[in-house]
């Protein structure tokens, strides 16, 4: 019986990490979408409204759309990819702060 109990509780933590990293990659995937459209000259406006159910994705918006918008294709495929990696550390940071609580 303590062996099965140990199983599930095992088997919960490691599904909860799952969890965390789907989010934490659902987030960064929305952060790649997001400043390709600024970078692309979407109004913010359409992009606000697209998410609009969903405050962390405003947020988001704020933000990319608060970052200045490149000329050339490398800068802003280098500008996504930056705003990307920023949304995953944040989400991941946040993620192991609430775990420690």
């Amino acid at each position: 019986m303590k062996a099965i109990l140990i199983t599930i509780v095992l088997a919960l933590s490691v599904q909860a990490q799952a969890a965390d990293k789907l989010t934490c990659d659902y987030y960064a995937d929305q952060a790649q979408e997001i400043m390709e459209k600024r970078q692309n000259m979407m109004p913010v406006r359409q992009v606000l409204a697209e998410h609009a159910k969903d405050s962390i994705l405003q947020r988001m918006v704020e933000n990319a759309y608060s970052s200045i918008r490149f000329r050339t294709q490398k800068n802003k495929d280098n500008e996504v990819v930056r705003f990307e990696n920023l949304v995953y550390l944040r989400c991941a940071k946040g993620r192991a702060n609430n775990a420690k609580t």
